[in-house]
């Protein structure tokens, strides 16, 4: 599956988790809409629990 239009949320993600200090990450929207997936795409090459 093709991963499509989340670049702006995306990038948001990925400056928080380049900060030098821990912060939370609140992902909400409807079901089915790709908000796991753009977790999965943002820590792909990242360590995480």
């Amino acid at each position: 599956m093709k991963f499509v239009d989340r670049t702006k949320e995306k990038a948001r993600i990925e400056k928080v988790l380049d900060s030098a200090t821990s912060k939370l990450i609140v992902v909400y929207g409807r079901r089915r809409v790709g908000k796991s997936t753009l977790i999965r795409k943002c820590l792909q090459d990242r360590t995480a629990l």
